[in-house]
């Protein structure tokens, strides 16, 4: 059962423009309700998706705030998937319970979450630390500690057809002065290489993992790529770690249309929180430090005809605080009330002393 968001950000509506969706109840509910066919969780490695790179990447931008985005066309992504004998995703459906979630596609909640990263990014450095995302790419700059980032989607195609395509052409624009609204680039060997060069130079790490929430381990992830840095090279580790990794920052947007999928999304990412200490319960600190694990996430109020969004996340974290122990703390980051109403939450586990 497949049916359509109905309001999304693509080429020809990038102008802030919303539209709701329409799609029968019946399709909606059956969307909500009906128990996907369970996909395996996988880990890829920077060299595999490298391997998926066409010869030219068509491109359009965004603008976000003061930030111009460059970001990997949509029907050039499904013609490469045409070209290389897959069949297109997401041509006639946003979301295919089990299949297809809508990765291949700006959404504007997506863009609300890099406005509020802009902000962040005036008075806080995450810098060497350990970066979870699920929607959004983004590349930190320069620090003298590694600086890790886990890619996350429902799809291995969205990985390879557009979260590395935009963090390649991210890299090529970088430096440049000027950015055209729209065009193309060779991906050249010696682009790649270089690409490579600049995330040894930087000690970024990327870990990419596809498939469910549920599925996620940032161990496993970051011991299926891991930098050599004797070497300069990418290698493979057999074992993953044992030690228990916590992300310091969280991003996801999209992710709460679903009212049966909120509880996972909210054990996955408390799971992988580092807790503030307990005796900041009575009084929550700034959640745009780096103290403890900040969680931002991007929603849309309300998904008409699913429920989900704001309210349904509000219950689901209540509803885990009484099961698991822990509290949380959560403030709005950004709101946009015109159209379909948005929010940027960010959100925050106190655990007791000892714990985890």
């Amino acid at each position: 059962m497949a049916f359509s968001f109905g309001f999304s950000a693509e080429e020809e509506e990038l102008d802030g423009l919303e539209q709701e969706g329409s799609f029968s109840a019946s399709t909606a509910a059956a969307a909500a309700t009906t128990s996907p066919p369970r996909v395996p969780s996988v880990s890829l490695s920077l060299t595999s998706l490298l391997s998926w790179l066409p010869e030219r990447l068509s491109y359009s931008t965004v603008k976000v705030g003061g930030i111009t985005l460059p970001r990997r066309d949509l029907f050039d992504a499904r013609f490469q998937m045409v070209c290389e004998g897959e069949e297109a995703i997401g041509v006639e459906s946003d979301l295919i319970p089990g299949q297809y979630e809508g990765g291949l596609k700006t959404w504007e909640c997506s863009l609300d979450l890099v406005g509020v990263l802009e902000e962040i990014g005036k008075t806080t450095s995450y810098h060497g630390k350990r970066i979870v995302e699920r929607l959004l790419t983004t590349t930190p700059p320069a620090s003298a500690a590694p600086t890790h980032v886990h890619l996350c989607d429902f799809n291995t195609h969205v990985l390879t057809l557009v979260t590395l395509p935009n963090l390649l052409l991210a890299y090529h624009f970088a430096t440049a002065e000027h950015i055209d609204d729209a065009g193309e680039i060779d991906v050249t060997d010696e682009l790649v290489e270089a690409f490579q060069a600049s995330l040894r130079e930087r000690r970024i790490h990327l870990a990419f993992h596809a498939g469910p929430w549920e599925g996620l381990d940032l161990a496993a992830d970051e011991s299926d790529v891991k930098l050599d840095e004797e070497a300069g090279a990418i290698t493979t580790s057999e074992q993953p770690s044992s030690k228990a990794i916590h992300a310091d920052l969280i991003l996801t947007s999209e992710t709460t249309y679903n009212p049966s999928g909120i509880a996972t999304l909210i054990e996955v990412m408390r799971n992988i929180s580092a807790p503030s200490p307990p005796s900041s319960t009575s009084a929550p600190p700034a959640p745009l430090s780096t103290s403890a694990t900040t969680s931002l996430v991007a929603t849309k109020n309300y998904y008409f005809g699913l429920g989900g969004g704001v309210h349904a996340l509000l219950a689901g974290l209540e509803e885990d605080d009484r099961k698991s122990g822990w509290k949380h703390a959560m403030r709005e980051e950004r709101a946009v009330r015109g159209g379909v109403a948005r929010s940027v939450l960010s959100v925050r586990w106190f655990g007791e002393a000892g714990r985890r």
